[in-house]
């Protein structure tokens, strides 16, 4: 799990350093999370969501986790985030 967040911040990094990216709202509602679209390349995106507090199907939801979207893999699966027990 270690190796994915690191890629996260890898990523992230990577896309605040590119002038111009600037967090933007995602959705409402408990997916309510920050975007980080690469300017440079559309389709590279980090996406930071803050979890729902309720059970769900899927654990790692319920806390701060992120999904990368770099098509053509698509989206990633939620990587939890710091504060999340899924760590």
């Amino acid at each position: 799990m270690q190796s994915q967040r690191t890629f996260v911040g890898k990523r992230f990094r990577k896309l605040r350093s590119c002038s111009g990216v600037e967090g933007a709202p995602s959705c409402t509602g408990w997916k309510q999370g920050t975007r980080y679209v690469n300017p440079n390349n559309q389709s590279e995106v980090v996406t930071i969501i803050r979890g729902k507090p309720h059970p769900l199907e899927t654990p790692v939801k319920q806390w701060p986790y992120a999904r990368i979207s770099d098509p053509p893999s698509e989206r990633s699966e939620p990587i939890p985030l710091a504060g999340n027990p899924a760590l």
